[in-house]
């Protein structure tokens, strides 16, 4: 009987410290970038980020609409579960971040770097 105690505590331990965790990854599928587009034309990286990577990642927004550049996390019923302020981050950062959180990254092919299996430029 002892035994059982001791490991309902221990599992009830566990536990506790994992809701109280704040290291809980949160896992999404939809995200918002936001900022106010003066903003975002002085950070080198995070223009960088929204000309060449956002076009990766099908399900990320670029809304401008004022403030600091962040990111907003979706949930499942599209209200934010996260809210993360990107504005002195570069943008391998903010890919990262992005795939960190489970957002799904298709890169984009450029027509230079689009070929056929034999090499031909496809069209």
């Amino acid at each position: 009987m002892k035994l059982s105690f001791v490991a309902l505590v221990l599992v009830l331990l566990t536990l506790t410290q994992y809701v109280h965790s704040d290291s809980v990854t949160v896992v999404v599928k939809k995200a918002q970038l936001l900022a106010c587009s003066c903003k975002l034309n002085s950070n080198a990286e995070l223009k960088s980020f929204v000309d060449n990577e956002a076009k990766n990642f099908p399900y990320l927004e670029v809304k401008f609409n004022g403030g600091s550049p962040r990111i907003s996390f979706l949930d499942d019923s599209e209200k934010e579960a996260e809210l993360v302020d990107i504005n002195l981050m570069k943008s391998t950062e903010v890919v990262e971040l992005l795939k960190t959180k489970g957002l799904v990254y298709q890169p984009k092919q450029t027509q230079e770097s689009a070929t056929d299996d034999i090499g031909t430029l496809v069209k």
